[in-house]
């Protein structure tokens, strides 16, 4: 996918999605890989925690979606947002992810420092990484 057509979808994720109204109900889950992800509906926050990588990102995103928003494992991923400040919390960084109807996705490519603007999953792919979570992987030791 080009850059151009990246920005785009961007846009238009962040366009469509809703802002937080009074009487819109914030939902919070602490997630299979050891993180917290916080948010009213198909846009969300995962906030950061010092040496967690893409994977536990990701599988927070999934887990939330899944649970918390009832999304369809073949429902889209996409972040929205790199590590920036929360907006549900002070003095926290997050992630910001968005969820969307089934469509195509790109691999999260290489596990590194964290999740970069525009990278996309389905939500069964991003459960799929609690397997590679570090959280999880310091369990089995």
């Amino acid at each position: 996918m080009t850059q151009r057509k990246i920005l785009l979808s961007m846009a238009l994720v962040l366009a469509l999605a809703p802002q937080v109204s009074v009487g819109q109900s914030v939902q919070r889950l602490s997630t299979a890989s050891g993180l917290s992800a916080i948010g009213p509906g198909p846009t969300f926050e995962v906030w950061t925690r010092a040496g967690m990588g893409k994977a536990d990102y990701f599988c927070a995103a999934g887990d939330f979606a899944k649970r918390r928003l009832g999304a369809d494992n073949s429902d889209t991923l996409t972040v929205v947002s790199g590590r920036a400040p929360s907006k549900y919390a002070a003095n926290r960084e997050a992630f910001t992810f968005a969820l969307g109807a089934a469509g195509s996705t790109s691999s999260v490519g290489e596990m590194v420092a964290g999740p970069r603007t525009g990278q996309t999953s389905s939500v069964r792919q991003a459960r799929v990484l609690c397997s590679q979570a570090r959280v999880n992987q310091d369990r089995g030791k």
